[in-house]
């Protein structure tokens, strides 16, 4: 009788308290209440209770571990499932849009598109400032090599025309001559005055070009 009273039977209260601060808090509480009525009842001299409210601490803190396990493993289990939806939603949207693409390709016309014909280049001979009274004139004389036909040189001179007055605004009108290596006269002339007045500002009309 007295090594039974002797005997020291284990609170359990350190599973306990782990069970509730890293497992799971609920079955970690039942733990804890149980732990702690060990030494009560151990004291009284009840070492039955005690003994049982040890194993129930313990069973309890277990419980908590394994709910813990529980709770992430579905935690896991969830995220990887979401994750695993998500890239095989992406994969189909990119699917999807590449049949698109693909569809649409197929549906074009089949006639095949006209090229685009390159600008042709050219370079300035001569800049020479025309201005008469306020108006701001300018004379520019060009080369354009690899425009052979009328259309082409009459094109190279307008854009020459334009790209000068953008790059220098405050220039009333700019006439243009074209220039081969051949031929002393200008092959194409414009006038170009971006507020349809003409070389002279005179001369006002509907139309920013003159010949």
């Amino acid at each position: 009788m007295e090594d039974e009273k002797r005997e020291y039977v284990p609170t359990q209260i350190g599973w306990a308290i782990m069970a509730t601060l890293f497992c799971f808090l609920p079955t970690g509480i039942v733990s804890i209440v149980h732990a702690l009525k060990v030494d009560r009842l151990q004291m009284a001299g009840n070492l039955e209770g005690a003994r049982e409210s040890s194993r129930k601490a313990r069973q309890w803190a277990f419980i908590s571990l394994w709910a813990a396990c529980a709770w992430w493993g579905f935690f896991l289990t969830v995220a990887i499932i979401a994750t695993i939806v998500s890239d095989s939603s992406n994969g189909n949207a990119e699917l999807t849009e590449a049949q698109q693409t693909n569809t649409n390709t197929v549906s074009a016309p089949t006639a095949r598109p006209t090229a685009t014909p390159m600008p042709h280049a050219y370079r300035i001979l001569e800049d020479m400032d025309s201005t008469w009274g306020v108006r701001e004139r300018r004379t520019l004389n060009i080369q354009a090599p690899t425009a052979k036909t009328q259309e082409d040189r009459m094109a190279v001179v307008r854009r020459a025309a334009i790209e000068y007055i953008e790059r220098y605004s405050r220039v009333d009108a700019v006439a243009v001559r074209l220039f081969t290596s051949e031929q002393v006269n200008a092959v194409a002339r414009v006038v170009y005055a971006p507020d349809k007045c003409g070389w002279t500002g005179d001369d006002c009309s509907n139309s920013v070009w003159r010949k």
